[in-house]
């Protein structure tokens, strides 16, 4: 009687050798019950970060390099018996089939065939939209107290204080908050470890645009967001002020929030954050994590 053959996972299919533990281990974290939901937050923050940055979707190369920088967006090295399309169909099986348990969860959508049409879901936009209304909330109802997208840095003014908010920010920022826009907040809603970085941006837009505007300056899935015009017109564009303010927040990915030490972004308590290995294990109550101790992509 003939032995039946081994069933392989349906995302390597046509291939004749069985895929690496490495591999399998890894798609069971991607898609588990446990795991998936991680996975699938880290990767919508991505996807919305680069849109918000370049106008289009990350590839699937890129956002996996993201999620698997150590191994150049692979779970493992791959069979070296394997030949060019069989490492062809098992790298694209392994992220579509990975993608497809995220975009089930509507964390992220995507159209098949289309280089860069990654983009956020229907759920995770959802969940963003009623985290923002319950932060615009907490604020309306205790007045001027707000906290950082990690929850790790806190201001307070009290309700009857009505000095203005350069206070609370060191004499170098206060500069800056003082071009906020009429009609927006006082507020730099970053940790203090974005400071100097906040800073240093301060400076360079200063020199390109001595009369450039702020909306607002606050955390964003992990990231810095600066808001800001060159004049007061909002229509008003200059490339090289555009391009000192995107340098700055992708620096901020690998700047800790809390201490400005080299980081990396962590999703803890179904939130991102870009924290050093000493923060992140302060904020998740694991301890320091002793895989951070330089900056990863």
């Amino acid at each position: 009687m003939d032995e039946m053959p081994e069933s392989y996972p349906i995302w390597w299919q046509d291939i004749d050798s069985p895929p690496p533990a490495e591999w399998v281990y890894m798609f069971e974290d991607f898609t588990g019950d446990d795991t998936a939901e991680q996975w699938a937050l880290a990767a919508a923050i991505f996807i919305a970060q680069t849109r918000r940055r370049t106008a289009s979707g990350p590839t699937f190369a890129e956002l996996f390099t993201y999620l698997l920088p150590d191994s150049d967006g692979l779970p493992g090295p791959l069979p070296r018996n394997l030949d060019f399309m069989e490492r062809r169909r098992a790298i694209a099986g392994f992220r579509g089939h990975a993608a497809i348990e995220w975009r089930r969860r509507g964390m992220i959508s995507f159209d098949s065939g289309v280089m860069r049409s990654l983009r956020v879901g229907r759920e995770f936009r959802e969940r963003s939209r009623r985290r923002q209304q319950a932060r615009d909330a907490a604020r309306r109802a205790c007045g001027t107290e707000f906290e950082t997208i990690a929850g790790l840095a806190n201001f307070m003014r009290p309700q009857n204080e009505t000095s203005d908010m350069t206070d609370d920010f060191p004499p170098e920022l206060q500069g800056l908050v003082k071009r906020i826009a009429p009609g927006w907040p006082e507020l730099l809603e970053v940790g203090v470890g974005w400071y100097p970085l906040v800073g240093r941006l301060d400076e360079k837009l200063s020199a390109i645009a001595p009369n450039y505007v702020v909306q607002q300056v606050k955390s964003k899935f992990g990231a810095l967001s600066f808001y800001a015009d060159p004049t007061a017109d909002p229509s008003s564009f200059d490339e090289a002020f555009t391009d000192a303010i995107r340098a700055a927040e992708w620096e901020s990915t690998v700047t800790c929030e809390v201490c400005g030490s080299p980081a990396r972004q962590y999703v803890i308590k179904m939130w991102v954050s870009t924290l050093c290995g000493v923060h992140a294990g302060e904020a998740s109550g694991d301890g320091p994590d002793p895989d951070s101790s330089s900056a990863t992509a």
